[in-house]
């Protein structure tokens, strides 16, 4: 008698094929008879596979406790509820935020000399009934990846406007772009009958004291091609919460759904259809469901020869640079060398383009990625892109990089800051520390360090690793996360230690020396099963485990960061935590960011973003 795939056990099913599949195939799999759907509507091991393959990449490996009062496929339709919401707060300078301050709610607003700020959590109404994958913050702007791999940034940009280059980008030259002319005679040339613009007119004197405004330049136009009869791409999610127990569908309904076969004269400009050239990879995209706004802007993967099925499933945010990985096996980056919302599809010459990419991480100004085989890649600059790669549109750039020796397959979990990388080793469960100096390294000519000058470059940290010898021998240093040149730790034993600057130069020989000496536990933290932390320039987010959020730190310039509230009531109500400093607000232990509907609606947060001086997070209302 022939076996069948059913005559495989329920763990093999389950988890040992599962556990190489992506979440579409996952679904797929179990879609293909009754009693496979029925294992899967029953298996917590599925759904704890999904939820860290979906919304962590395996970054964080989410971890539930019996407080949480939530099975794995109940946090998995928490997750996947169609009613979640984006929020932001904090420094509003450059439109960051997403909106306007005359189009939200007045009572959360701090107005101060040359601008205002955000002190309370406030919606970004654009993303309201969109499944929201990742939500990430850098230095000017947040990052938003959807379940159908659209990627969109807040604010006029995600760099510094007219600024200079910066690692991990090209430090040399920016990426060629033609000169106006040669841009406008090459459009005419190709788009006879067509109006196109760009995607954001720049105009002088917009904004008070007769400053234009700056602004993304518009996507290359020749080449560039723009399906809009192409329907959009959403995916749903199985096993979803939209409120009725049905399968969501991702941008299905609300203000701001797009009609599927809206014509081109309808769309905004940069959605019109330009002639494309023939020779040239064509660059398509479905036209989105989220309009566009001056402080909403869609970023774009660049285009490639053939159907194009590529869809961003994990991303990283640097000061001044995203990068990102596709279901592909494909690294993507946008940093200070782009000249459009096109990303650089980034190559690493010598490693195979066969390895698997296991995670990525962008640092303050560097990148890294983990690879199968391999081991953690770290570059601090890419090529430009030349005359030759603008015409054939093609967008690819080979980088600088070092693989850290004594890593490959060895890792627990890594981090990236300001001229370092933070490892976890799987073979002694230490923390080590890997530096050099970015811009050094990027201006240097082609000079490949040997495997003696790259070990020297590595150092344990004796701080943390000296603080977990002195603790029960089952403890263990799991996760890790940073920004700039503060970082969390976290281990098995729902502990979080966090280091600064002072702990990433302390040396253990030097007798004198006690800043830095041992880690930092804030009592508030500890034993809570914390989910995560993120880190801005000054404070600290928390994400707890019953859905609340915790921060602390300072408020530079009443930017309102913390989510607190107003700084004056914040300060009445909580004397012995709060202190104004002049126009700096510290929060000396952690306090509950403000519910963002108030008390009149329950609801928990999934995930938190924090950056420079602004923070967010997606929350679910929980509506009886």
């Amino acid at each position: 008698m022939a076996l069948t795939i059913l005559d495989l056990g329920e763990d093999i099913l389950t988890y040992a094929i599962s556990r190489h599949l992506s979440p579409d195939d996952i679904f797929k799999f179990f879609t293909l008879n009754s009693t496979l759907y029925k294992l899967f509507q029953s298996s917590a091991t599925i759904y704890q596979l999904l939820y860290n393959k979906k919304f962590t990449n395996n970054e964080n490996n989410y971890t539930l406790n019996l407080q949480q009062h939530l099975n794995w496929k109940q946090l998995w339709q928490l997750r996947c509820n169609i009613n979640q919401e984006v929020f932001t707060w904090g420094e509003s300078n450059g439109g960051r935020l997403g909106y306007l301050s005359t189009r939200i709610d007045q009572s959360h607003v701090s107005r101060k000399l040359g601008g205002w700020s955000v002190h309370t959590p406030t919606n970004v109404p654009e993303f309201n009934r969109h499944l929201i994958v990742d939500l990430k913050a850098n230095g000017y702007s947040f990052i938003i990846l959807l379940n159908n791999g659209e990627l969109w940034f807040t604010g006029m940009d995600w760099k510094r406007p007219q600024q200079g280059l910066s690692t991990p980008g090209p430090v040399r030259a920016k990426d060629y772009k033609p000169n106006p002319g040669t841009m406008a005679l090459s459009s005419m040339n190709n788009n006879v009958d067509d109006n196109v613009g760009g995607r954001r007119g720049i105009r002088p004197g917009t904004f008070a004291g007769g400053r234009g405004r700056f602004g993304v330049m518009p996507m290359p136009m020749p080449g560039r091609f723009t399906d809009d009869d192409e329907e959009d791409s959403d995916e749903g999610v199985i096993g979803g919460n939209g409120g009725n127990g049905d399968t969501p569908q991702e941008g299905s309904s609300g203000a701001n759904a797009a009609s599927p076969g809206a014509s081109s004269s309808s769309l905004p400009q940069s959605r019109r259809m330009l002639q494309p050239s023939d020779t040239r990879p064509k660059l398509r995209h479905a036209p989105s469901k989220i309009q566009e706004t001056n402080f909403l802007s869609r970023m774009f993967l660049p285009p490639v020869n053939g159907p194009d099925d590529r869809k961003i499933i994990s991303i990283s945010t640097g000061r001044e640079h995203i990068v990102a990985l596709d279901d592909k096996n494909n690294v993507y980056t946008w940093d200070t060398g782009c000249n459009s919302n096109i990303g650089i599809h980034v190559q690493f010459p010598g490693i195979p383009e066969s390895v698997s990419v296991v995670k990525v991480s962008a640092g303050w100004n560097l990148s890294a990625c983990q690879v199968d085989g391999v081991g953690l890649v770290v570059w601090y600059t890419r090529e430009p892109l030349t005359k030759e790669q603008f015409d054939q549109q093609n967008y690819q750039s080979n980088v600088k990089y070092s693989v850290i020796p004594g890593t490959e397959n060895n890792v627990v979990d890594f981090t990236v800051g300001a001229d370092y990388v933070l490892f976890i080793k799987k073979s002694d469960s230490k923390l080590y520390q890997f530096r050099l100096h970015a811009q050094d390294f990027a201006t240097r000519d082609n000079e490949r360090l040997d495997a003696n000058d790259l070990k020297s470059m590595i150092t344990p940290l004796d701080n943390f690793n000296n603080w977990l010898a002195q603790q029960e021998a089952s403890i263990e240093f799991t996760r890790l996360n940073s920004c700039f040149t503060n970082f969390v730790v976290f281990t098995n034993h729902d502990q979080v230690l966090i280091g600064s600057n002072a702990h990433l130069l302390y040396n253990i020989n030097d007798e004198t020396q006690e800043q830095g000496k041992v880690p930092v536990l804030i009592p508030d933290l500890q034993g809570q099963n914390i989910k995560s932390v993120e880190i801005g320039d000054y404070h600290y987010l928390a994400l707890t485990n019953d859905g609340s959020v915790l921060s602390w730190g300072t408020e530079s310039r009443s930017c309102g960061c913390l989510g607190i509230g107003p700084r004056e009531l914040a300060a009445a109500e909580n004397p012995e935590t709060v202190v104004e400093h002049g126009a700096n607000l510290e929060v000396k232990s952690p306090l509950h960011v403000k519910k963002p509907k108030g008390n009149r609606v329950h609801g928990k947060w999934v995930a938190i973003a924090a950056s420079g001086w602004q923070s967010g997070g997606i929350y679910v209302p929980l509506y009886d």
